[in-house]
């Protein structure tokens, strides 16, 4: 899973630019849906997931002290919490657009939480391992 996880990504950031540019843009798409709901939320929820996934993968890389992504890990921790998480929204207005019942809004909030701890994840292995690379 891991290994078929970088393979996407990479191919994908390889594609778009550096992987840093695949987590930013990802990201900026996000919160533009969260502020102004377009489009589905399928394609909301899997740009969430892709800014997820990435913060998890890089925090893998660091715990086996990998140094391949260090370059990436310490632009996107500089750059700070990732806008779909800093962004004002509003959850009626996503419920309202998309459509949603109750149980879309709590898929929503365990998706927009999953994001959360990784990222903080992500900051807290950071720290630790920047020190030692």
């Amino acid at each position: 899973m891991f290994v078929r996880s970088f393979l996407v990504l990479f191919l994908v950031s390889y594609c778009l630019g550096t992987f840093y540019d695949f987590v930013v843009n990802k990201d900026e798409e996000a919160s533009k849906i969260l502020t102004d709901p377009h489009g589905t939320d399928t394609d909301m929820f899997s740009k969430m997931k892709s800014v997820g996934d990435s913060f998890e993968l890089l925090t893998k890389y660091l715990r086996l002290k990998n140094a391949s992504l260090m370059t990436d890990s310490r632009k996107l921790y500089d750059k700070g919490t990732p806008v779909l998480l800093t962004e004002v929204f509003s959850t009626d207005n996503l419920k309202v657009h998309f459509n949603w019942l109750e149980s879309d809004v709590h898929y929503f909030n365990f998706v927009y939480n999953d994001v959360l701890n990784k990222w903080e994840t992500f900051q807290k292995v950071f720290k630790n391992s920047s020190v030692f690379m």
